[in-house]
């Protein structure tokens, strides 16, 4: 059957993946070939005869490769690097990481093995001559280059085209579906083996839009297995044999860690099934630092196990209240937390999150083929593009027009016949039947009319309603037609994905004297997609044209709160302006107009205008590979944070408690890197936690600063009040009523950065009524002309030129017009301000 929708979608997990199709209103997952199962290990291995394995086969590769490993090592003290089996790297996607392989004299990306899995379940579709479209999921939280290297694993895999969806959607979409009624605030908590995501959904009257994402991209079931191996089991069998030698060998803890985590991964899914002990024999691990012969035999109580666990996910749960909290929500107002990935069957998850948010868990649908389904649904509304569509010509072509989702029962599906498209036989006069697959309605046998018409059809409430065309001439002879089916679901509808972030840019703040993130107006956090966000910059410094070496940068971030630094938020990438993308001369100072616009699967495209030259320039979305970061780069953030907490705390910024709070954080922070030195993964997750402390740090340092931010805001306001009462109107009368009513929040939240950006735009508002005032610039003549020798002109003669042609114009036909021009001259004459402030890359731009 010729598919004119994507109806494929697949759910790309860090542990396992899924794939599911829509058929004619039939929502079901595509079986594995391991044993039929509905999920396959997002695992890829080769053999020496450069056979590629992904699934089950693949994941005890990787186990036994890794148990191989670790008792080479431990008998002999040497390693033989022979990776050929690989797990897990999902969490590098976006990185320059490359996995070995020793069999086939090749290193793979990310996105190649990602695409060997995606291969996998396409492989899995037998009835489909050729799948050239698919939807895949991605962590709401997921960043930009992890997104684009999605994007290009699909690329790689054979797929012509590609849309994204954000995970927690596609579960809201799924549980939708079968929640009929359920109007109010949903949570998706989606914590899976890589990954967590935290969404608040909002459904009015089958309407699902997504409110507000958090989440962390370092959070899933890999950390769970980390912390069982680090906490239970490398303890356990160091109470049992003499391992010292070994543990303090990175090459010998990191090697045993690989060598425990099937285990680790084992003993949690056990848990998962409500046991209360959990029994776990490991024979011939391999000698301990004495030759002696050691086995992993452990009892694991639920107990401990939750003692390790509970800390894991009560990160998760921190997120999801806080996340309820900013929305002025609580877990009584929610109408069912939605369960999503492998670790929320474990009943010590879901009793922590009856116990601090809300009893109204859901798990109605797998939490393991969930997103795969509704990615599926979500990809039966999406065209195929038109060019990419198979279709047999010798069928008459239909062009079919209908709404995809809705909340009504019965809606108006609009069909054409398409004869100048179409290559066999068309009758001249053609009927139509559309059934409805569960045979309950039909719309009888109709004429269409001048090769259209439009049919009223009947929906059943709550389900993906499928149906089937059937073209009739008029003997009653059957015409194949493509397409013969389509899809409407019926009783939801769902909004647009959203920013999970702020879009900035980094700029030199010349009000603060330092560099700070700037947001793009238009792509604010929780803004629905596709979208366009504008921002006005200032260059530091010429370019020349045709110079390269004259540039300015477009330094790219998401950040949860903008005008904060950019150090601990996430870098995108950059784009250069260089003299040479430019047809003239562009001074300094000049103004920059950057436009970025967004699609619906966040892939970016950039646009600059200069407005001096009246030229745009066009570049492509920043794209970047992250790369490792240095072990010893860690231990110096981490003594920095350290120094900078102790700063904190000698200028009073700090109660004792904050300081203990911060200070556990930070020694758990050095603990995760103590304990995986050499583990990548590890050490992006070390990263990520640092850059959360620096942003409390921050956040403490402007609470800190309040008071005097805050004296800053009224001096603003008594000057502005003055002002307005001499020459204001009722436009500025409004604006300051509106700043007024907004600095009561400020102060509430004690805000140190809105109020300082809240005391410029009153500074601004004051200058812009004062302009007007003939006698502010007949000031600035007057106190020109008495402190003219105090100023260092560029040129003394031209600006005592210009102050006594202001004095003779205010003493014959004063002029507002000619005063400003003269004042603007004189400003021009003054020692250059602009330089630098500190060591500010003069490559940025202002703002």
């Amino acid at each position: 059957m010729a598919r004119t929708k994507i109806d494929y979608g697949i759910d790309l997990g860090t542990t396992n993946s899924a794939i599911a199709r829509m058929d004619e209103g039939e929502n079901r997952i595509i079986k594995s070939d391991d044993g039929q199962s509905d999920t396959t290990p997002s695992c890829v291995a080769f053999n020496k005869k450069q056979t590629c394995f992904i699934g089950l086969k693949a994941f005890n590769r990787v186990s036994d490769e890794s148990a191989k490993a670790f008792n080479q090592f431990s008998r002999s003290g040497k390693y033989k690097k022979e990776k050929n089996a690989y797990i897990e790297f999902k969490r590098s996607m976006g990185s320059d990481k490359k996995y070995e392989s020793s069999f086939m004299e090749h290193d793979f990306s990310s996105e190649e093995l990602s695409a060997e899995v995606l291969k996998k379940l396409k492989s899995y579709v037998r009835d489909d001559s050729e799948i050239t479209a698919v939807v895949v999921t991605v962590p709401a939280m997921f960043q930009q280059n992890q997104i684009e290297a999605t994007k290009g694993a699909a690329e790689l895999a054979g797929f012509q085209y590609c849309e994204l969806l954000q995970e927690p959607i596609a579960a809201a979409m799924a549980y939708g579906l079968s929640t009929q009624g359920a109007d109010g605030f949903w949570l998706v908590f989606d914590f899976g083996g890589g990954t967590f995501d935290a969404a608040l959904m909002r459904v009015e009257e089958g309407i699902i839009k997504v409110e507000d994402t958090s989440g962390d991209n370092r959070l899933g079931g890999k950390n769970l297995d980390h912390a069982i191996v680090d906490e239970i089991l490398i303890p356990h069998l160091e109470s049992e044999y003499n391992l010292e030698e070994t543990l303090e060998s990175e090459r010998g803890r990191e090697l045993l860690r690989e060598a425990l985590k099937r285990p680790a991964e084992e003993i949690k899914i056990e848990f998962s099934s409500g046991k209360s002990k959990v029994d776990y024999l490991i024979e011939d691990l391999g000698e301990d630092d004495d030759g002696e012969e050691f086995e992993l035999n452990i009892t694991a109580t639920v107990e401990t196990f939750e003692e390790v666990v509970k800390p894991i996910f009560q990160q998760a749960v921190d997120i999801s209240i806080e996340l309820l909290k900013r929305n002025n929500l609580s877990g009584s107002d929610l109408f069912a937390v939605l369960m999503v990935g492998g670790p929320t069957f474990l009943e010590t998850l879901r009793s922590m999150l009856r116990e601090q948010i809300t009893d109204k868990i859901d798990v109605s649908i797998d939490p393991m083929t969930v997103v795969a389904k509704g990615a599926a649904l979500f990809a039966s509304t999406r065209d195929i593009p038109e060019g990419l569509q198979v279709r047999d010509r010798a069928n008459i072509q239909l062009k079919l027009k209908y709404p995809e989702t809705t909340v009504e029962t019965e809606e108006n599906l609009g069909i054409k016949v398409e004869r100048d498209k179409t290559e066999g036989e068309v009758p001249g006069t053609v009927f139509v039947e559309i059934n409805r697959k569960d045979k309950g309605w039909s719309s009888g046998k109709i004429e269409i009319v001048d090769d259209a018409e439009i049919i009223e059809i009947e929906l059943l409430p709550g389900k993906a309603n499928g149906f089937t065309v059937t073209l009739f001439d008029n003997q009653g002879t059957i015409f194949p037609c493509e397409p013969a089916a389509f899809t409407i679901i019926q009783g939801m509808k769902v909004s647009s994905a959203t920013l999970p972030l702020n879009m900035c840019a980094e700029a030199l703040d010349t009000n603060r004297a330092k560099a700070l993130i700037v947001p793009f107006k238009g792509l604010e956090k929780n803004t629905s997609l596709p979208a366009k966000g504008k921002q006005t910059f200032r260059t530091q410094t010429d370019l020349r044209p045709g110079n390269r070496d004259d540039l300015f940068e477009i330094r790219l971030y998401e950040a949860e709160e903008p005008y904060s630094r950019a150090l601990p938020n996430e870098w995108i990438g950059t784009i250069s302006i260089t003299g040479e993308d430019l047809p003239q001369f562009l001074p300094k100072d000049s103004e920059v107009e950057i436009t970025l616009e967004m699609d619906a699967s966040r892939i970016m495209k950039c646009s600059c205008y200069f407005p001096y030259l009246d030229e745009s320039v066009d570049k492509e979305s920043p794209s970047r590979k992250q790369e490792e970061i240095p072990t010893e780069k860690l231990e110096s953030d981490i003594e920095k944070t350290r120094h900078s907490l102790s700063l904190l705390f000698d200028d009073g910024g700090l109660e004792g408690s904050d300081i203990d709070d911060l200070e556990t954080k930070l020694a758990e922070v050095s603990k995760l890197l103590d304990q995986g030195r050499n583990d990548r993964d590890r050490k992006n997750e070390v990263a990520s936690r640092i850059g959360e402390l620096i942003k409390k740090i921050d956040k403490l340092n402007d609470q800190n600063q309040w008071p005097a931010a805050e004296q800053e805001l009224d001096d603003a306001f008594a000057m502005v009040t003055v002002t307005q009462q001499r020459l204001g109107d009722e436009k500025t009368t409004q604006a300051i009523e509106q700043m007024r009513q907004q600095a009561v929040v400020i102060k509430e939240t004690e805000d140190t950065g809105q109020a300082r950006l809240m005391a410029d735009a009153l500074r601004s508002l004051d200058y812009h009524m004062v302009k007007e005032d003939i006698g502010f610039w007949a000031g600035f003549i007057v106190s020109f002309d008495r402190d003219f020798d105090t100023c260092e002109w560029k040129d003394k003669a031209k600006a005592r030129r210009l102050v006594d042609e202001g004095k003779e114009v205010l003493a014959t036909a004063p002029s507002k017009a000619k005063l400003e021009d003269i004042v603007r001259s004189l400003f021009e004459l003054m020692p250059d301000k602009s330089e630098p402030i500190g060591n500010v890359d003069l490559s940025l731009l202002k703002h």
